[in-house]
This record gives C-alpha cells, sequence and structure tokens, in this order.
C-alpha cells in the first residue's frame, strides 16, 4: 500500500536528519530526515536555509535537529543545530 505526502499547513515544523551536504555559497543544505508528522514524508531533500549563517559548524554526517517553514507551498529551513 503506497503513502501518501501529507498537505502541509502555513507554519513551522520540527525535524531531524543528517547532513548529507552543504552549500555555504549557494545557502542550502541537503538533509535524510524522518517523516515530519503533517508536514512530509521521509526522505533526502535539499533546502534553502534563512540565513546562510546557520551552516557554520556544521558537516557532513552531522546528525541534526531543524526547523522546516512551510509557506505557500515554500519550504526554508529556519533553525539547524547539530545533536550533542
Amino acid at each position: 500500500m503506497a503513502t501518501t505526502a501529507p498537505v502541509p499547513q502555513n507554519g513551522d515544523y520540527q525535524g531531524r536528519g543528517k547532513i548529507m551536504r552543504i552549500d555555504v555559497k549557494g545557502g542550502s543544505v541537503e538533509l535524510d530526515y524522518e517523516a515530519i508528522s503533517g508536514a512530509v514524508l521521509a526522505m533526502k531533500k535539499e533546502y534553502l536555509v534563512g540565513d546562510k549563517a546557520m551552516l557554520n559548524g556544521l558537516k557532513l554526517g552531522d546528525e541534526v535537529n531543524f526547523t522546516l517553514r512551510y509557506n505557500n507551498g515554500q519550504e526554508t529551513i529556519e533553525a539547524i543545530s547539530k545533536i550533542r
């Protein structure tokens, strides 16, 4: 049985995943993450970040918590921090 992706409402969603790629110059990060209830299925996807500075200190393979903001079909990472 196929699982369909949820249709998110505008707002912020908390997620957990692993960094697969970082593009500091372009301001994006690719995450392999768990399903986010009410927002997205588990997947690997690249997202733009709200502020490039939040990528400082992160590296490939880091496990992170993040805030995914959904706004009228646009998704961005608004906060990200390494899990210690």
